[in-house]
């Protein structure tokens, strides 16, 4: 009978953990009984282990806000996906937006989003491989001055780059805890920041509530910061950090 209340709080203990964290953070591990079926009077064998996932985000990657980069602080794996874009004009039409990922150890830009926001699948991992220690994960995008997604792309004229890593501004690299950015959008017709934020925000909408693992890039594609009238909602990134023998698939394009 004490083997079999072991067994259900251990049972137990490991459920609330896994509602207590995000989804990146779940424990993994096994329990082995050594019969299946117990008599009341009988005792059984357990044998088990749990693993937490070690590590928080700051020791994992460091963020420098001053140049907009987030760099590898040991070997992981990660996974970014854009979850929203409300880049539209006054009318509330999308914009085409280009995104190129270079990691420091990359030789080369890859296309990493070319469309428009309304063409986002929040779900869909973009770009998923194993990262060495103190590697910059770069990111370099820019949207049209005018134009929709029905305008032929030779007719197109471009904003410049927006690029992690240069410090131009016009970045905003949010983790778990931080306060919630609070931006009005430009025109009336444009989706905010928050609208995208929303599964990712505290009850109070206050802050940032993500796993301890993950991170999340708010860009604007034509201001450089709140004073000018930036309002953060034209890209939204959410990277995700995971254990480097996760069993995953690499990206290898």
């Amino acid at each position: 009978m004490k083997n079999i209340l072991i067994l259900g709080a251990l049972c137990a203990s490991l459920l609330l953990s896994s509602f207590a964290m995000g989804a990146t953070d779940q424990p993994t591990g096994y329990l082995n009984a050594s019969s299946l079926l117990v008599r009341a009077s009988s005792n059984v064998d357990l044998d088990w282990k749990v693993q937490f996932p070690g590590g928080n985000i700051e020791e994992i990657v460091e963020i420098d806000e001053q140049e907009d980069t987030v760099k590898t602080r040991t070997k992981t794996k990660v996974k970014v996906r854009l979850i929203g874009s409300g880049y539209q004009d006054v009318y509330g039409r999308y914009g085409p937006i280009q995104s190129y990922s270079k990691f420091s150890d990359e030789s080369r830009h890859r296309p990493f989003f070319i469309g428009t926001g309304n063409r986002i699948n929040p779900n869909k991992v973009l770009k998923s491989r194993t990262v060495r220690k103190n590697i910059e994960l770069n990111f370099a995008s820019r949207g049209v001055v005018s134009g929709t997604e029905d305008t032929p792309w030779w007719r197109l004229r471009w904003n410049g780059w927006r690029t992690m890593g240069v410090g131009h501004g016009g970045i905003i690299i949010l983790k778990n805890g931080d306060p919630a950015p609070d931006f009005t959008p430009e025109y009336d017709n444009q989706i905010s920041a928050e609208t995208f934020l929303l599964p990712y925000l505290s009850e109070d909408a206050k802050t940032i509530k993500i796993g301890s693992r993950d991170v999340i890039v708010l860009v604007d594609l034509n201001k450089s910061s709140a004073e000018e009238g930036a309002d953060y909602q034209d890209l939204v990134f959410l990277m995700t950090f995971k254990d480097e023998n996760d069993d995953d698939d690499d990206d290898d394009d």
